[in-house]
């Protein structure tokens, strides 16, 4: 198996599917992937290729397996739109975070908490977005 075809199988699954690979494939810096790095899930290793279009395949070294999936965007591409499309929690989280943080100072924690859930369910990527960008191509 090579990672081209660890590609392929992931093409045409949702966003983000994730793919196992057995450790025999060769290392990802053969194929041209550049160490990069992830969200900590227990991983060694964070590998990135760009494949056009913005995106990017992450493949993640574990001690007895690799797992691959497809960013719709790169972060080398752009780091926000990455963190925005393929991490809208982390966006959500941080916008209550910030919420809840002034609505303690202003005397008001959970309704600043609510301001800043609202305002991270707006900057994130939504699922209503998605699928209007889905149906444009």
């Amino acid at each position: 198996m090579t990672w081209k075809q660890v590609l392929e199988q992931l093409h045409g699954r949702p966003d983000g599917a994730r793919v196992s690979v057995p450790l025999g494939i060769e290392h990802p810096s053969v194929a041209g992937f550049k160490r990069g790095r992830g969200w900590p899930k227990g991983q060694k290793s964070d590998w990135r290729l760009r494949i056009g279009g913005g995106r990017g395949m992450h493949v993640q070294e574990y001690a007895d397996r690799w797992e691959a999936h497809v960013d719709r965007v790169d972060p080398r591409v752009s780091a926000w739109r990455h963190t925005r499309q393929d991490l809208p929690g982390v966006v959500v989280g941080a916008a209550a975070g910030a919420g809840t943080a002034v609505g303690f100072a202003l005397g008001h924690p959970l309704i600043g908490a609510a301001v800043g859930l609202l305002c991270g369910g707006l900057l994130s990527d939504s699922p209503r977005r998605r699928l209007k960008r889905a149906r444009r191509s």
